[in-house]
């Protein structure tokens, strides 16, 4: 699928991603790992907040047209 690899965790139980999938996400220090039912996103702090703080302009602004807003930019119908 896309970018996926297989990854196996160490013997601390640890999952560690190769160096391309991390630079590809912006991973540094600090991420935040989102999940949903069966499904699982890391994403890099920076990027996090950006979409948090976006999300958070349209709950205040609901006049905004919605297919210009980030919550949306990834939606598939």
């Amino acid at each position: 699928l896309g970018g996926a690899v297989s990854c196996r965790p160490d013997s601390q139980g640890r999952l560690l991603l190769p160096p391309e999938l991390r630079e590809a996400a912006g991973l540094e220090k600090r991420a935040f790992l989102i999940g949903f039912g069966n499904k699982l996103e890391l994403w890099s702090a920076a990027r996090f907040e950006e979409r948090l703080a976006a999300d958070e302009t349209l709950l205040r602004d609901p006049g905004e047209p919605l297919n210009h807003h980030a919550l949306l930019a990834d939606l598939r119908l």
